[in-house]
């Protein structure tokens, strides 16, 4: 027992005399709420970074956007579909902007666009922020599927996301994604 005793003198008089270093987690001028925000946001990318599943359901279009019909091809430009992600390892809202290109007779064609992601959850984590990105794929006859990349912003900055995403089977709209959340300096 008077070891365990000494040891922890030792450990702390150390502390004491030499500090922990010159460097800081957090700087001294921010307040004790922004100081909180800063440690809650790096334990946060922690625990959220790594793979992830998710669904989105982005079956309502609340924008049509530019529709025309070319040379037997459907061209639209600017379609805005919304929706929620169905909870899992990601819960909020999405906003997609879509421009693409189908042919008519085989129901093929290319499609991009951007993304935001207002994010509430991610791993059981409760965050307030927002990936933004752009996405890419291919429209065929099992839906559309492609690849899709993200900055993050709010509680989920200095994270990108980067994955992968098809129709679900079945549901049109409605959206698996499988990916990584990353932190920028992975």
């Amino acid at each position: 027992m008077k070891y365990r005793s000494f040891i922890f003198s030792v450990v702390a008089t150390a502390l004491i005399v030499f500090g922990c270093g010159q460097e800081e987690l957090v700087s001294p001028q921010l307040t004790q709420s922004e100081q909180g925000a800063v440690l809650a946001k790096a334990v946060n990318a922690g625990a959220i970074k790594g793979p992830f599943m998710a669904t989105v359901d982005l079956s309502v279009v609340t924008d049509e956007g530019e529709v025309k019909i070319v040379d037997g091809k459907l061209k639209v430009r600017g379609q805005v579909n919304e929706g929620p992600f169905i909870p899992g390892d990601i819960e909020g809202t999405a906003t997609v902007v879509t421009d693409f290109k189908i042919d008519l007779a085989t129901g093929n064609g290319p499609g991009h666009g951007t993304f935001t992601f207002k994010v509430t959850k991610v791993k059981g984590q409760v965050v307030s922020g927002e990936w933004t990105g752009r996405f890419e794929g291919q429209f065929g006859v099992s839906g559309f599927s492609g690849n899709f990349n993200g900055e993050g912003g709010g509680d989920l900055e200095d994270t990108t996301i980067k994955g992968t995403f098809t129709d679900a089977p079945i549901v049109d709209g409605v959206f698996e994604l499988t990916g990584r959340i990353k932190e920028d300096d992975d």
